[in-house]
């Protein structure tokens, strides 16, 4: 799988104001809580993945309140992850983040309980949201669920994906 992506922002060197950014327009602290109220009460030493992590900030946001939990994180953008495994080890949390495209999950099948995808879908063309869906469906545990929170459809040059 060719292994095509938009950085944060459209461009590398912005991909460090990529948490400013979004604090700036409304997709900080306060909506990485509302995701987390949605997946809910969360099981002691659950396993939970997210799809597409980005920063790492909504994983460290969860981990923090969920210690015992198994956090993983995937992002296809190497650089973006060198930001998150930072905020993890500035935080000394135990979370695993590991560079992979979601349309390509490095994980055996139902190794989750819980998957979620915050902000990434939308970047996808239709043809990779499936293939993403079916690798989230693959590694969730019989029982598990998945919580996807992002936009509509792209209306803009900005979201548009290529």
């Amino acid at each position: 799988m060719k292994k095509v992506f938009i950085p944060a922002l459209w461009f590398k060197s912005l991909s460090n104001y990529f948490d400013l950014f979004c604090t700036a327009i409304g997709l900080g602290k306060k909506y990485r809580k509302e995701v987390i109220r949605y997946l809910g009460s969360i099981k002691q030493d659950s396993r939970i993945l997210d799809a597409g992590c980005g920063t790492g900030s909504l994983a460290t946001d969860l981990k923090q309140l969920n210690k015992t939990a198994q956090i993983y994180g995937v992002d296809i953008d190497k650089d973006i992850l060198k930001l998150a495994e930072r905020k993890r080890a500035r935080n000394n949390l135990e979370i695993i983040f590991e560079c992979s495209p979601i349309q390509s999950l490095p994980y055996k099948p139902s190794s989750f309980d819980i998957v979620y995808s915050s902000l990434v879908m939308h970047h996808l063309k239709t043809e990779d949201k499936k293939i993403a869906l079916r690798e989230i469906h693959r590694v969730l545990k019989r029982g598990g669920y998945f919580l996807l929170a992002d936009f509509g459809k792209p209306s803009n040059l900005f979201s548009a994906p290529f």
